[in-house]
């Protein structure tokens, strides 16, 4: 009986990781765990993101037409991935695309509020 068991937990193993299993077609995701949305300049910010499956992330911040260099926006590799870094107290206010880019795994895109 025991073999039979484990043969149908084989199975339901099987169905579960199969591809072409209804549902399962998209198995790369770069999830929003927490995201500091609206800042002052000279305040610090943060985005935390799930990633599967484990990837090489980076993150992209431009302010008007630059490219953010704060420190802090290194690409990081990991599953549960955090950034920190200040904004520039010389910021100008305005809504200013974030993005994040894990290869295979996705993207995120999301707006920093200046205030």
């Amino acid at each position: 009986m025991r073999s039979v068991a484990a043969l149908g937990a084989a199975v339901l193993a099987c169905v579960y990781v199969t591809p072409s299993f209804a549902g399962a077609h998209k198995l790369s995701v770069v999830h929003k765990l927490s995201f500091t949305s609206s800042v002052s300049p000279g305040d610090e910010a943060a985005l935390m993101i799930a990633v599967f499956p484990r990837a090489r992330c980076t993150i992209t911040l431009v302010h008007e037409t630059t490219v953010s260099h704060a420190q802090g926006l290194s690409p990081k590799t990991g599953s549960l991935i955090t950034w920190r870094w200040k904004v520039g107290s010389s910021t100008h206010p305005g809504s200013w695309p974030v993005t994040v880019n894990c290869g295979k795994s996705g993207k995120l895109a999301l707006r920093l509020r200046v205030r």
